[in-house]
């Protein structure tokens, strides 16, 4: 038998043609893109679109017409596989790392895949929880969302006395006591306790960024009520000290603020509340480490799934599926969609 060989596979309707997905622009004269890493570099760039060059190259220019310059002769066009990917808005509703309970279905949950919120069911005998970002066991005390629907029914149905019963307990004994108390409190001890009291007291309604963290902030007016008042960005953005909002990334100046890259280096993606929480690690890739361009993604090697980086930030993931009906994977070492 004849030892198993995998070629590339285009991505190409056909060779040596410019092939351009939708919402992609066409490279102008006057938009010199110069191939680094893998990853098209226009002078006008926008962080919604992504141009990926899927062919090699020998040419230093790529363009639809031919640019002179003073040191070099005419430079003819290229003729170059293009695929375009367009990236979601950090302004549109759902953002990478996502976790939206139903609030009609205790049994469904939404997450964003590739910039589109996503429908899951949880298991059998499990609901969701907003605040774990999980499915927890049905009926369990981690269940918040099955004794909501209990208590509008029982709205529905006031016959049944022990239903109030049951709602005292829980509330004189555990909702109303830790709150009461922390209110006459709060002034001599959040102080103590919390370490952004002073750096709030001379803008007491503001909204500071975070002394270590890029991508939190602190909110004053929750800290000089005695509360943390400690915020997180959604992945991947980071807070912005000129727009004063989660932004761009790539645009936003850190400093000395430690910058989070990786989707597992932001709390709200950790798994801390639940043990039925799918680990951040298999949920997300990363780009620690790896060049600029298209990668395979660490831990699905030699699967259709692969991820874009630039400057060690995850830009995109997605999959070889251009070819249905055959078998396609990304190859690590040729970094293209092969075919077994």
């Amino acid at each position: 038998m004849k030892p198993r060989t995998t070629r590339a596979v285009s991505l190409c309707k056909h060779d040596h043609t410019v092939f351009i997905l939708p919402n992609c622009r066409l490279l102008r004269s006057d938009q010199r893109t110069t191939p680094i890493g893998g990853i098209c570099r226009t002078l006008i760039r926008t962080f919604r679109q992504l141009c990926l060059l899927i062919t090699r190259i020998t040419k230093p220019i790529i363009t639809d017409t031919a640019i002179h310059s003073r040191d070099t002769k005419p430079v003819e066009p290229v003729p170059v596989c293009v695929l375009c990917l367009a990236l979601p808005s950090f302004s549109s509703a759902c953002s990478l790392g996502m976790w939206k309970a139903d609030p009609a279905d205790c049994g469904k949950f939404r997450m964003c895949v590739l910039g589109r919120e996503t429908e899951f069911k949880c298991p059998d005998k499990t609901v969701t929880n907003q605040m774990m970002q999980a499915c927890v066991p049905q009926g369990s005390y981690m269940d918040t969302c099955s004794k909501t629907q209990k208590t509008v029914t029982g709205k529905t149905s006031l016959t049944s006395k022990p239903d109030p019963t049951k709602t005292d307990k829980p509330t004189t004994q555990k909702t109303e006591k830790p709150t009461t108390p922390t209110i006459p409190t709060t002034s001599t001890q959040a102080q103590k306790v919390n370490p952004f009291m002073e750096m709030c007291k001379a803008s007491p309604t503001a909204v500071l960024p975070h002394p270590q963290s890029c991508a939190k902030q602190v909110d004053c007016s929750l800290v000089m009520a005695g509360m943390v008042g400690v915020m997180e960005c959604p992945f991947p953005t980071l807070w912005s000290t000129d727009t004063k909002r989660c932004d761009n990334p790539f645009t936003v100046k850190c400093g000395t603020r430690w910058e989070p890259k990786d989707a597992c280096e932001y709390e709200s993606n950790a798994c801390k509340h639940s043990s039925h929480c799918v680990p951040c690690e298999i949920r997300f890739p990363s780009c620690k480490g790896r060049a600029d361009g298209i990668n395979a993604w660490s831990g699905r090697e030699r699967t259709p799934y692969f991820v874009v980086c630039e400057n060690e930030r995850l830009v995109r993931q997605g999959q070889c599926t251009y070819d249905e009906e055959s078998h396609i994977v990304f190859d690590p070492i040729e970094r293209a969609c092969v075919r077994l």
